[in-house]
């Protein structure tokens, strides 16, 4: 059962409407929590976006077809740690960081094609929890 988590949702729309550009940081506890698609563009107040998850934190969607993140040209770079994703992450543009991430439940019509992070613009960089080395995608890349 999804319950909609406020106080995440809270804190990605201050670090949105920020009037002053600097990084904004948001620990996440353990345990499931949920958002609106969060799109990260030339309007975004935050400079950068740092999500980091302690124990076994997930971020999820109502439906998992509806990417969790969209990052937009000109918008700032997101970083995401220790995190379980359910959802689809698309990268149309800026820069997206994973490390120790794991994305489940990603489905939609690109499941078939890495419907997990879709990249069609800017860069991703993925450090996979198993220790892999860091590789990075650019440009109508899917993973």
């Amino acid at each position: 059962d999804y319950s909609f988590s406020s106080l995440l949702q809270q804190q990605l729309m201050a670090a949105r409407d920020s009037p002053v550009r600097r990084p904004f940081t948001i620990t996440l506890k353990p345990g499931l929590h949920t958002l609106l698609t969060l799109t990260l563009d030339a309007s975004f107040g935050a400079s950068e976006l740092w999500l980091i998850g302690e124990g076994d934190a997930s971020i999820a969607m109502y439906s998992s077809t509806v990417p969790l993140f969209v990052l937009k040209p000109g918008g700032p770079p997101l970083h995401l740690r220790g995190l379980t994703l359910r959802g689809p992450v698309h990268v149309e543009g800026s820069e997206l960081e994973m490390s120790n991430c794991t994305v489940r439940d990603a489905g939609g019509p690109d499941v078939n094609e890495g419907g997990g992070l879709r990249v069609s613009g800017g860069v991703a960089s993925v450090k996979w929890r198993t220790n892999a080395p860091r590789f990075s995608w650019r440009r109508s890349a899917r993973l």
